[in-house]
């Protein structure tokens, strides 16, 4: 077993941790929106997007990050493997960008802002299912 092979696992796994705390965060902000006047209701989900921020998406998304650039560090002639590379490495900022986005958002939540309804919860997590889709497609199809 390479170093490469253990780093390019490790990303997977903290992909996965990755996505599967954005999957949810839209989902809970939408029931926040849809139960603003319950309290109950409210904090439970307040501590539900903070455990799935704070404790899969933030941390899965530095591991994914490390174990690239080790990924890259460690077989520097991965960077010439094509186009497909740049493109799921630009999706995958884009998407490290939205991440800001969605720590906002759990903070104004947190703070009883429940500023999305429930429809633009949905698009927003549409944008999480299609970069899933998309960079995977692109690391394992290799189009270009």
């Amino acid at each position: 077993m390479t170093t490469y092979a253990i780093f390019k696992t490790l990303h997977l796994i903290f992909m996965v941790i990755w996505f599967a705390g954005l999957l949810g965060m839209f989902h809970v902000f939408a029931l926040h929106s849809k139960n603003k006047a319950k309290y109950d209701v409210t904090a439970v989900l307040k501590e539900m997007a903070a455990w799935r921020y704070k404790m899969l998406a933030l941390p899965g998304m530095i591991g994914t990050w490390v174990f690239a650039i080790a990924m890259i560090v460690s077989n520097p002639a991965i960077m010439k493997t094509g186009g497909w590379l740049h493109a799921k490495i630009l999706l995958v900022f884009l998407l490290s960008g939205f991440m800001g986005f969605i720590g906002k958002s759990r903070k104004r939540y947190a703070a009883d802002d429940a500023f999305l309804d429930a429809g633009k919860c949905k698009m927003f997590n549409q944008i999480v299912v299609v970069s899933l889709l998309v960079i995977v497609a692109l690391a394992v199809l290799r189009p270009f």
